[in-house]
């Protein structure tokens, strides 16, 4: 059995190292970054756990955020003297991406390598649907399984209607309740525990990922602190950090609360979406933009009472989001090659005084 078996290891990972051979003398060293620690990464290898560094050639390549390694990435190591250096991230088979917070229009990865993620929400004033539509486009445009989870049920006289509101939000979703504070329910997690996985827990500040770790796990493996009088808990998790749970074959990556989660791409929105999307097409006209338009489909569909006017306003939100976020994003690649091109003309200067000096 390999080293790292017990972190995920593949014969798929196999291939792509042996793929990236140098020469025929040394090949990559395989590890998984389990966590950040500052300007550092910890990494799973067959040594143990160790601290790395990114090459300067990694970052070098990198066209931005998505190709730096990211907690539950495979990367590939190079050791200079006892200190190993990544200096490759292999492909991953999903990846968590939300848009940075601020103006600029950069991608984030929140984590690589998951196969299920649990969308953690509670049953009080945090749990929002719109919230969650986001969290869903982002896990399924990314290539996870969501699984949403209401936790604190122990704090509502009505967990069934929080549990309901999530189940609509999108054919087929698995959606099951939690309380971190008695056990209720924590034992749906136990299918996916008992498989080779690498699942991920994500959610606002304060819904408890972390009890629900620490539940899951029999001991604290990650600190809590109390609740405050609004029912909303501090969260403490400050890092992205994998953990393996004892007793359990599946990995967790828990991550800290994330109070905006701004949509990267598309690919997830028509699959949260599609009862929207389906109708898209069927309008009078084909420039309908579905506000006021007679003959269009979706108002239609919301005075027949097959869509709620929530819905469509939701989607219609993150449709302005991503066509904002698309033109931000052309005007930063706009301006990059500008940059690329004004050092290349310096640098052409500096090239051709040289010549004339020397003449």
């Amino acid at each position: 059995m390999h080293p790292l078996h017990s972190f995920g290891w593949s014969e798929r990972l196999q291939l792509l190292i042996d793929s990236h051979a140098d020469d025929h003398t040394h090949t990559l060293e395989p590890a998984r970054v389990v966590a950040e620690r500052g300007d550092c990464l910890e990494v799973m290898t067959e040594r143990g756990p160790e601290l790395a560094d990114r090459t300067g050639q990694l970052r070098f390549a990198a066209d931005d955020a998505r190709g730096l390694p990211v907690v539950g990435d495979w990367v590939g190591l190079r050791r200079h003297g006892d200190r190993p250096r990544i200096a490759h991230v292999f492909d991953r088979t999903s990846s968590l991406i939300r848009k940075q917070s601020g103006r600029a229009a950069r991608p984030q990865v929140v984590a690589a390598n998951l196969d299920v993620i649990f969308l953690i929400t509670s049953a009080n004033d945090e749990f929002n649907p719109r919230r969650i539509e986001r969290y869903l486009s982002a896990v399924i445009g990314g290539g996870a399984q969501p699984v949403v989870v209401v936790n604190k049920i122990d704090l509502s006289d009505e967990p069934d209607r929080f549990l309901a509101q999530a189940r609509g939000l999108m054919p087929g979703l698995e959606v099951f309740g939690t309380s971190a504070l008695d056990g209720r329910g924590v034992a749906a997690f136990d299918p996916w525990l008992e498989q080779r996985l690498t699942l991920g827990f994500v959610g606002s500040s304060g819904v408890g990922k972390s009890s629900l770790l620490n539940r899951i796990a029999g001991e604290e493996v990650q600190a809590t602190l109390v609740l405050r009088r609004d029912d909303t808990g501090r969260h403490t998790t400050t890092h992205r950090e994998l953990f393996a749970v004892p007793g359990r074959q599946a990995l967790i990556v828990d991550t800290p609360g994330m109070r905006e989660f701004g949509i990267w791409a598309t690919a997830g929105v028509s699959a949260v979406f599609g009862d929207v999307e389906g109708l898209l097409g069927r309008c009078r006209f084909r420039d309908c933009r579905h506000e006021t338009e007679p003959g269009c489909a979706l108002l239609d569909a919301i005075d027949a009472g097959e869509l709620t006017a929530s819905r469509l306003k939701a989607w219609r939100k993150l449709q302005r989001e991503l066509h904002h976020l698309e033109s931000r994003t052309h005007e930063a690649v706009d301006w990059r090659e500008r940059r690329r091109r004004r050092r290349f003309a310096r640098k052409v200067r500096r090239v051709q005084e040289e010549k004339r000096r020397m003449r």
